[in-house]
């Protein structure tokens, strides 16, 4: 389950237009009987076992315990909440449960008695959407930024000097604090107004990006790759995402001679202008 300003929902598997500003409240609750458990696994009553909760971001690296807690007796239900930063995560969150022993005897001669053997798993993905989650958000007063308009809500800063340099080094998304319109939203609020701002943001950095991409050979020399981490690789994957069936010369064709054709499917795509 997830929390957050209009109460808890299921934490769906696909989280749309999330950001690096968004920190993820989370809990789960699983209900066991300890003594059953011990019994079917040929272990003493009087083994010690640890139920843990495991983090890992595919785009960030991150892989940590959240929650753990070690089992009592009898028939109980164990509720686990944890909160993950927002700078921690993106990409694929993937969030797994497992029971572990910590100390036991067996009662069996196949029973799995080595300290930290797993008994029980339950693994589920999300995958963390919006533009927003492949690389590093700032939020900050734009009265404070230089070179930028003050009123502006947001501002993308890329370095297409060198496309084969980190993307997450390459690109950077600011948010004006000083609107109040992106100060509602980064402050967690789920109402449709921010809704929709995110998905302008979206559509409209997922537009310079791609234009940036559909300029470039680099780019268009590349075949979609889950793992590229390069300027050049994920401008690729962000464009195959989008036109997944297109070839790249194709799309270079229509940016050149029919652009309202590109302009429309990011529209699409990125559900502009819906509630």
């Amino acid at each position: 389950m997830r929390e957050d300003a209009s109460g808890y929902s299921i934490f769906p598997p696909d989280v749309e237009h999330w950001d690096y500003q968004t920190s993820l409240k989370l809990s789960s609750t699983i209900s066991l009987e300890k003594d059953a458990l011990t019994r079917d696994c040929g272990l003493d009553r009087g083994a010690t076992l640890a139920a843990i909760v495991l983090a890992q971001s595919s785009q960030t690296k991150t892989e940590r315990v959240v929650a753990r807690t070690v089992l009592s007796e009898g028939h109980r239900d164990e509720k686990f909440e944890f909160r993950l930063s927002g700078d921690e995560i993106g990409g694929r969150l993937t969030l797994e449960t497992v029971i572990a022993i910590l100390d036991a005897k067996s009662t069996s001669a196949v029973a799995p008695v080595a300290k930290g053997s797993v008994i029980w798993r339950s693994k589920s993905q999300h995958l963390l959407e919006g533009i927003g989650s492949q690389f590093p958000t700032e939020a900050l007063d734009f009265a404070n930024l230089s070179g930028s308009v003050a009123d502006a809500g947001w501002l993308l800063e890329v370095d297409a000097s060198d496309f084969d340099a980190p993307f997450m080094s390459s690109v950077r998304l600011f948010l004006n604090t000083g609107s109040p319109a992106i100060k509602k939203m980064i402050s967690g609020s789920g109402d449709s107004s921010s809704q929709q701002l995110l998905r302008l943001i979206d559509w409209d950095v997922s537009r310079q990006l791609v234009d940036i991409g559909l300029l470039s050979a680099e780019v268009e020399a590349l075949d979609v790759d889950g793992t590229a981490d390069s300027l050049a690789g994920v401008l690729r994957n962000i464009i195959g995402a989008i036109w997944p069936l297109e070839s790249m010369s194709s799309l270079r064709r229509w940016r050149t001679q029919d652009k309202g054709r590109i302009e429309s499917r990011l529209q699409s795509h990125y559900k502009v202008g819906r509630e």
